[in-house]
């Protein structure tokens, strides 16, 4: 196969990871965790027990499964005085900003899929899937493991030398940031992080010079046991403020702290009658679910997006020697 057919092959499949579809028919239904049972939604989390397994009781569900039904009836939920069945909810921002985001993304594969705190909170590829996705990361893998390495400067296959490294910014590909690494490590690598202000502006300049539009996920996460955004691999902190995060506009005003500080830490460490301001280098969640991206619309600046948004790997390789 041509490297042409590969990318198609690997994009195409990468594609198709991120939902787990159910098989429950009507849209006001969803599918139970196990067996194939399907049940109302607004069942879900009313006290009684309706799936067989129990799993539209499970607790970490209930948790997050906060629609308001008051007066409304057949199996619609209540908006700011309105009524909307499930997934016309889901769809309206107005009625998601205090919903956590699995909340829909279950309501649209219309099937359970709760994470607890130390699962991924996104689901894995459906069965049938598997052996496919195992066969393109083998044809994936055995692409970049074959390439000749006579000159130390070279990258494999499917990698471009940027700066000192060798990454592939894998741009034919849309899928949440777990799939995104996975491909990433079948690739003998990770997803890039930034150790100094220089590997950042390789990458900057590279993307200008090749007029990308591309939003690529990156190497950071929200880590819940550090309550603090961390790098992947060694978990260290992710770096805060200029120059590396956009600046984004938040309803809070805070007194704006020293550089490099999170203005979101307690307390604020602000210079004694500092002018309040509206706009941040930081990121605006610090909560599970949220991953560190370079976007477009924040000309690849840092930001903050929930993981289960569609964007390209950009992955920097990790094998042996070829780290320089």
């Amino acid at each position: 196969m041509g490297r042409a057919g590969l990318l198609l092959l690997a994009a195409t499949t990468l594609s198709c990871l991120g939902t787990t579809w159910g098989a429950c028919k009507g849209s006001t239904k969803i599918e139970c965790r196990t067996k194939g049972q399907c049940i109302r939604m607004e069942h879900v989390c009313n006290g009684g027990r309706d799936c067989t397994d129990n799993s539209d009781e499970d607790p970490e569900l209930c948790k997050i499964w906060k629609f308001k039904m008051d007066s409304c009836s057949n199996s619609r939920v209540s908006c700011k005085g309105n009524c909307y069945s499930f997934s016309r909810f889901c769809g309206r921002k107005e009625c998601t900003g205090k919903m956590h985001p699995r909340v829909c993304e279950m309501v649209k594969a219309k099937k359970f899929n709760v994470a607890t705190e130390a699962e991924p909170a996104y689901s894995p590829a459906p069965l049938q899937m598997m052996s496919m996705i195992s066969e393109v990361e083998h044809i994936v893998e055995r692409a970049v493991n074959t390439t000749p390495t006579e000159d130390p400067l070279s990258c494999p296959n499917l990698y471009t030398r940027v700066g000192d490294r060798c990454l592939s910014l894998f741009s034919i590909a849309k899928v949440p940031w777990p799939e995104a690494r996975q491909f990433c490590k079948s690739i003998f690598g990770d997803l890039v992080t930034f150790e100094d202000i220089q590997s950042f502006a390789d990458i900057i300049r590279h993307l200008a010079e090749k007029a990308l539009t591309t939003n690529f996920w990156i190497g950071g996460r929200f880590d819940s046991r550090a309550s603090a955004w961390a790098w992947v691999g060694g978990d260290t902190p992710m770096p805060l403020g200029s120059p590396f995060w956009a600046e984004r506009y938040s309803r809070i005003c805070a007194p704006r702290p020293p550089p490099q500080t999170d203005p979101f830490s307690a307390p604020l460490n602000a210079t004694p009658g500092a002018l309040c301001s509206h706009y941040l280098q930081a990121p605006k969640e610090r909560a599970q679910g949220w991953c560190s991206a370079m976007t477009y619309e924040h000309h690849f600046y840092l930001t903050d997006e929930e993981c289960q948004n569609a964007h390209s790997p950009l992955c920097v390789l990790k094998r042996g020697s070829d780290i320089l």
